[in-house]
């Protein structure tokens, strides 16, 4: 059983729904592929979100446009991955996205996550071989916001702003006087991690990201909630509790390290 929910500072409700490599470059990437519930899932936020959202917005071509550039936004913040060539073509969907709700195509979000992960996997080749190179920090360079930059237009120019990241990685560890060994060594699991996570999302992260995205269309404090979320972030803050081990992790080079026990925590004890 698969439940799911919308969060907004206004508004809380939720529902249940019937249902059930190349070692440094790529990992496997799961398969994409909506199914009815998937699709029935669609058709009933966005119905509960006109319902019941204090705002009774209406689904029309402005919110499906907002809803196309919050979807693209979510994936690539930065403008790092997807090409203006790539961008143009999500554009055609700009006006589209209010009427394939009704039936809960998801031809747009597949298209859309599907091309991302394509797109992390090509630059993540860029990321293995531009770690190869010592960055000239004598060269004053310029990483220009993202609200203000362009997509890249091709892959060299993507390759180029692939570049500029690391580089402005490597420069952080440098001031803060981690060794150049060990500055490169954490920069390529730190971005080794990053594509791995990419290369994870399947269908629950898509949808996940899809409806967030037509939510924030119409109220940007609102959200859609999977079952995972709905379970680890939801319940807590609402019921204020938490069970752990007591204790802090993090992920290095893949796999959850304690960096911290918690005093009086169950793993002190």
């Amino acid at each position: 059983m698969a439940r799911f929910g919308l969060r907004g500072p206004r508004v809380v409700f939720a529902l249940v729904a019937i249902g059930g490599a190349a070692a440094t470059v790529a990992a496997q990437v799961p398969a994409i592929d909506p199914g009815p519930i998937d699709q029935a899932t669609v058709q009933i936020v966005a119905t509960l979100l006109e319902r019941l959202h204090l705002t009774k917005p209406t689904i029309n071509d402005e919110i499906s446009t907002r809803w196309v550039k919050n979807y693209i936004k979510s994936l690539d913040p930065r403008k790092n991955y997807f090409l203006k060539a790539d961008i143009d073509e999500f554009h055609k969907y700009d006006t589209k996205l209010d009427d394939s709700r009704e039936s809960g195509d998801l031809t747009f979000a597949k298209l859309v996550m599907e091309r991302f992960q394509k797109r992390a996997a090509e630059r993540q080749v860029d990321v293995v071989e531009l770690l190869k190179e010592k960055p000239d920090f004598s060269i004053d360079e310029v990483i220009v916001d993202a609200d203000k930059a362009e997509y890249p237009a091709d892959a060299a120019e993507a390759r180029d702003r692939i570049r500029k990241q690391i580089k402005l990685s490597l420069l952080a560890k440098k001031v803060s006087k981690v060794s150049d060994e060990e500055a490169l060594k954490q920069v390529t699991v730190e971005f080794r991690d990053l594509h791995r996570i990419f290369s994870q999302y399947d269908k629950v992260e898509m949808l996940e990201k899809y409806l967030t995205a037509l939510t924030m269309s119409v109220d940007p404090h609102s959200s859609y909630m999977g079952a995972k979320e709905y379970e680890d972030q939801f319940k807590q803050r609402i019921g204020l509790t938490l069970d752990g081990i007591g204790a802090q992790l993090q992920s290095i080079d893949g796999y959850p390290t304690i960096q911290e026990v918690v005093p009086g925590g169950a793993a002190d004890k």
